[in-house]
């Protein structure tokens, strides 16, 4: 691996974090947070990082209009502390500087998706 002579010489490269769910039916949904990234210098790839963080809820007395946000904006605000903590350890550990993810805004990633969705056929996935 080349020598870093400056700081600027890494390109940091992150995509945006992804919640994915399939719509939720019956009282066990089960929402995957999915993040991923890389760091390149020049053309030369130093780290891939993809991590895909799931859980299994139940809902129970929740209003069906308000199961979405539940499942799409309530549980991924509560697994992405543990998912954003796993990248930093990982990239940590790998001898580069921990990723830090800045905090993302899942209620609003919902209403962009929603928007964006609404002049499409109904998909399965909510993607940021």
């Amino acid at each position: 691996m080349k020598k870093l002579s400056a700081a600027l010489a890494l390109v940091l490269v992150c995509a945006g974090p992804a919640v994915a769910a399939k719509p939720p039916k019956g009282p066990k949904p089960n929402p995957n947070l999915t993040i991923k990234s890389s760091a390149k210098i020049q053309d030369e790839a130093l780290f891939l990082i993809e991590l895909s963080y799931g859980a299994v809820i139940t809902v129970h007395n929740v209003p069906q209009e308000l199961l979405s946000a539940v499942v799409l904006v309530e549980t991924p605000r509560l697994m992405f502390p543990f998912a954003r903590n796993i990248v930093a350890e990982t990239t940590r550990d790998g001898g580069f500087p921990p990723l830090m993810i800045n905090p993302i805004d899942f209620a609003e990633l919902l209403r962009r998706n929603s928007a964006a969705q609404a002049g499409a056929p109904a998909g399965g996935t909510a993607m940021a």
